[in-house]
C-alpha cells in the first residue's frame, strides 16, 4: 500500500498500535457487513505474538485457530480436523500457514466467516513465501523425489494475489504499519445488513427457494429442481429448512445424498434448529415415523430407496451418471450445487447434466440464490479468495470453441514455470479441468504448478486452450523396492499404474517399467466429438516414444463410452477394480498401451489374464456391472472356450427343445463366454438379449433380478434366452471357430 496508518521509527510493533489497526479494520468490517483479510508476514513466533493481540478483540469462541503448534492459542484446530468446524460460523478464523497452506481447507474455511469477520493469515514475507518449506509439501512428494524437488510456484501465485489486492491488509515484521481499508458507507440500512425476515429464513432468496422445494412434493412427479448458487447463500440450509418443514406436515421419508456424509452437516443442523425436539443421529433426524436420512450416492444407485422426496446437495461433486440415474428411479428430486467453489462449479454441471434433463423431465425447474446471507454483496474475502484459488477461472469463451478442429488447432507442452506468469492461459487450463472433471478441488491446482512429475499438455485454437491433459511420471523401482509392493508389503505414494499392475494384477515385474499415466484428460464440451481427444494423444504418444517410457496408460471411474473411447486410442483394459468407489458409483477401469518392448510383452500378459479372468468374475465382485460396460470390456477379447460336440448337443437341446436351462447352463456359459467375445456374434444380439445373456448366464442372477430387466415374467425372459443362445448358435464365424 502506498500510504500508511502508523510510522513506526522501531521496526517493533507496539501492542496497542496494532489492536487500534485490527479494530479500525473490524469496525469497517462491521459498517460494510464485508470480510477482510489481515495478512501477519513475517517469522513465525512474531505472526503468532500479533495473531495473538488481535485475536483478543473477539471471544474465544468468536474466533477459530488452524494451527499444528503447540500452545499458539487455547482451542487451536490442527488443519486435519479442521472439517469438524466447516458447518459452525466464526467472526474471525487464524490461518496459520507455517502448519502448512492446504488450498481446500483455506477454502472451505473461509466460508465459516461471517460478514463483519476477519481471515488472519500468518504466513512468511510475501516476497519469500514461495521458498518456505511448507510442511503441505509432503502430500505433492511422488517416490523418488523430495519435498525439496517440489517447487514454490503456487505459493508465489498466492502471494502475487494478496499484494495485489487492495483491500488486504498486510502486517510486514520490520515494517510499519498500513492504511486499513476505507469503510463504504451503506446507501440505506439495509444495503450491507441482513434484511429483515422472519424465522428460519435469512434472505426472500431462500424463503422462495424452501417454497419451491416443498412444491416438488406437492407438484407434479418428475419435475426436478436445481438450485444454483455461489456459497454463502444459503442454499444447502433452505434443503435443510425444507426438509424440516415437510417432517413437520407429515411427510414420512426424505432422503439427502452428497459425495460425502460431512458435505449435509450443515443441511442437518438447519434442520435441527427448526426442529429443536427432533432426534438426532449422523447422518438421520427423526421426529416421530418421519425422517431425513443421509444415503450415499453409490448406494442409492446400487439399490432403489422408497422416500416422498430425495434431496440431493452439491450435485457437481457427483458424476452426471448418477445424476441420471436419480432422475430416471425418483420421482421426486431437488439439486442443489454450487456455482464456484471447492464443490464443484454450476457451469460445468449445467453443461454435463442440463441435456439429461432437459431429455428425461422436460418440465424440470431452474432456480438461482443470489442474494449472500452470511456476508454482504462484494465481499473483499470472497473475492480474493476466488482469485487466488482460481475458483472464477472461465474456459475459452463458447464462440471461439465452436470454430475449433484438428486442421486449425496446434498441439504444445506447457512450460509450468511460465504459467504462473500468465494468468490467463492458466485460468483457461484450470477452469477446462474443472468443466470437464467432477472432483476438481483448489489442491488440484497446487499439484498442477508444483509436483515434480507432472507434465502439461495442450491444443490450443486462435491461442485459447481447447483441450488439455495431465501425465505423471510413474515407476522404475529397484528390484527390492518392486518385490515389496508385489508382496503387498509397501505401498508407495502415487505409482498407480505401477503398482497396480503388480498388486492387483500379479505381475511382480510390473514397478521395474516406467510408465505415463493420464491422471486427466479434458476436452472442451462445446469442441467434443471432433477427434481432438484422440489427436491428442496421438501427439503426445509422438513425444513419449522419443523418452524412456515402457508404457503409458490410465485410471478412471469405468463407464462404457469412456472404454470405447481408450479402445479407440489403442489402449486395452488390464483391470477392473474390486469395487465401486463411492464418489463415481462405478469400479476403477485401468487400460495400458506399449511404448517399447518391454512394454507390450507386459500389456499383452495382462490384456490376455484380465480376459481370462473377467468371465468368471462376473458372477462374483463384478456382479453388479453394468452389460453395458462388459460389452466394451469384452467385445474384442479372445476366445479362450473350447465346446466339444456333447456340449453343442446340449445346447441344442436347450434352444430346441423343453429341457431347462439350469440343466445346460456349464454349456451354455461356455457359448455366451465365447460368443460374446466374438464381435460378430455380439452385433447381431438386440441390447436387450445382450443384457439377458449378462445377467443371467455370466451373473448368474436369480430370475426375478432378470426378469426386472424390461420381461413380463419368468416364461417370457426363458424363451427369451433361448432366443439369445440361439443367435450365438447361427453365428457362423463363431461356430467355425470353435470346432477348430
Amino acid at each position: 500500500m502506498a500510504q500508511y496508518f502508523f510510522q513506526l521509527e522501531s521496526a517493533n510493533l507496539v501492542a496497542d498500535q496494532l489492536k487500534t489497526l485490527v479494530h479500525h479494520i473490524k469496525a469497517n468490517a462491521e459498517i460494510n457487513f464485508h470480510r477482510y483479510i489481515v495478512a501477519f508476514c513475517g517469522e513465525p513466533e512474531w505472526c503468532y505474538s500479533q495473531a495473538r493481540e488481535a485475536a483478543a478483540l473477539f471471544t474465544p469462541s468468536e474466533c477459530m485457530w488452524i494451527s499444528e503448534h503447540e500452545n499458539i492459542a487455547n482451542h487451536a484446530s490442527e488443519p486435519a480436523r479442521a472439517q469438524h468446524y466447516l458447518g459452525r460460523e466464526f467472526q474471525a478464523v487464524v490461518f496459520d500457514v507455517y502448519s502448512g497452506f492446504d488450498p481446500d481447507l483455506f477454502a472451505a474455511v473461509s466460508g465459516t466467516i461471517k460478514g463483519g469477520g476477519l481471515l488472519i493469515l500468518l504466513c512468511p514475507p510475501l516476497d519469500r513465501w514461495h521458498d518456505f518449506n511448507d510442511p503441505q509439501k509432503s502430500r505433492l512428494t511422488i517416490w523418488p523425489y523430495s519435498a525439496s524437488d517440489i517447487s514454490g510456484r503456487y505459493l508465489r501465485l498466492i502471494a502475487q494475489a494478496i499484494k495485489q489486492d487492495e483491500q488486504a491488509v498486510v502486517v510486514e515484521q520490520h515494517h510499519p504499519l498500513p492504511q486499513p481499508p476505507t469503510a463504504v458507507l451503506p446507501h440505506n440500512e439495509y444495503e450491507h445488513s441482513i434484511p429483515p425476515i422472519h424465522f428460519p429464513y435469512r434472505s426472500e432468496d431462500q424463503r422462495r427457494a424452501v417454497q419451491a422445494i416443498m412444491h416438488v412434493v406437492s407438484g407434479h412427479r418428475h419435475r426436478p429442481l436445481v438450485i444454483t448458487s455461489d456459497r454463502g447463500r444459503g442454499k444447502s440450509a433452505a434443503l435443510g429448512i425444507a426438509a424440516a418443514q415437510l417432517l413437520k406436515k407429515g411427510v414420512n421419508k426424505i432422503i439427502v445424498t452428497a459425495s460425502r456424509v460431512e458435505a449435509v452437516t450443515p443441511l442437518f443442523a438447519c434442520a435441527e434448529n427448526v426442529l429443536p425436539d427432533a432426534h438426532r443421529q449422523t447422518g438421520r433426524l427423526s421426529v416421530g415415523k418421519a425422517s431425513l436420512v443421509f444415503i450415499p450416492a453409490d448406494e442409492l444407485v446400487r439399490r432403489h430407496c422408497e422416500c416422498n422426496l430425495l434431496m440431493v446437495d452439491e450435485a457437481a461433486a457427483i458424476p452426471a451418471s448418477l445424476l441420471k440415474h436419480f432422475i430416471t428411479h425418483y420421482a421426486r428430486v431437488v439439486f442443489s450445487t454450487t456455482v464456484h467453489g471447492y464443490e464443484g462449479t454450476g457451469r460445468g454441471f449445467a453443461l454435463r447434466f442440463y441435456g439429461a434433463l432437459n431429455q428425461h423431465t422436460p418440465g424440470w425447474q431452474a432456480m438461482q440464490l443470489e442474494t449472500p446471507i452470511r456476508w454482504a454483496k462484494h465481499d473483499p474475502l470472497e473475492a480474493l479468495v476466488f482469485k487466488s484459488l482460481l475458483l472464477d477461472a472461465q474456459p475459452a469463451a463458447d464462440d471461439i470453441v465452436c470454430h475449433a478442429e484438428i486442421n486449425n488447432c496446434r498441439f504444445e507442452k506447457l512450460d509450468r514455470q511460465a504459467l504462473v506468469d500468465d494468468l490467463n492461459c492458466l485460468s483457461q487450463l484450470f477452469a477446462l479441468l474443472v468443466l470437464a472433471h467432477y472432483q476438481t478441488q483448489p489442491a488440484d491446482l497446487r499439484y498442477l504448478l508444483d509436483a515434480r512429475n507432472l507434465h502439461v499438455y495442450v491444443v490450443r485454437h486462435d491461442d485459447n486452450i481447447i483441450a488439455a491433459a495431465l501425465l505423471e511420471e510413474e515407476g522404475g523401482f529397484d528390484a527390492e523396492l518392486a518385490t515389496q509392493v508385489y508382496a503387498n508389503q509397501r505401498r508407495v505414494r502415487g505409482h498407480l499404474l505401477a503398482q497396480s499392475m503388480a498388486t492387483y494384477v500379479g505381475l511382480p515385474q510390473a514397478p521395474l517399467l516406467r510408465y505415463a499415466r493420464v491422471m486427466r484428460i479434458a476436452v472442451h464440451p462445446l469442441a467434443q466429438r471432433r477427434g481432438l481427444g484422440g489427436w491428442l494423444l496421438e501427439k503426445i504418444e509422438a513425444t513419449l516414444l522419443q523418452g524412456r517410457f515402457d508404457l503409458w496408460g490410465a485410471s478412471f471411474g469405468a463407464a462404457a463410452d469412456l472404454v470405447r473411447f481408450w479402445k479407440g486410442a489403442g489402449f486395452h483394459p488390464v483391470h477392473l477394480g474390486l469395487g465401486h468407489h463411492a464418489a463415481s458409483g462405478a469400479p476403477a477401469a485401468m487400460v495400458l498401451k506399449p511404448l517399447s518392448e518391454k512394454g507390450d510383452q507386459l500389456q499383452t500378459t495382462a490384456r490376455h489374464k484380465f480376459e481370462r479372468h473377467f468371465v468368471y468374475m462376473l458372477a462374483d465382485v463384478y456382479r453388479d456391472v453394468e452389460p453395458a460396460l462388459v460389452k466394451a470390456l469384452m467385445d474384442t477379447g479372445d476366445n479362450t472356450e473350447t465346446l466339444t460336440a456333447e456340449d453343442w448337443r446340449d445346447i441344442d437341446s436347450f434352444v430346441n427343445t423343453a429341457r431347462g436351462y439350469e440343466v445346460n447352463s456349464v454349456p451354455v456359459w461356455k457359448l455366451v463366454c465365447a460368443g460374446l467375445r466374438n464381435s460378430d456374434c455380439a452385433a447381431g444380439l438386440s441390447e436387450l438379449e445382450y443384457a439377458l445373456l449378462v445377467a443371467k448366464v455370466l451373473q448368474k442372477k436369480p430370475w426375478p433380478e432378470v426378469v426386472a430387466l424390461g420381461f413380463a415374467g419368468q416364461k417370457q425372459a426363458i424363451n427369451a434366452l433361448r432366443q439369445a443362445v440361439k443367435t450365438l448358435v447361427n453365428c457362423r464365424t463363431f461356430k467355425q471357430e470353435s470346432c477348430k
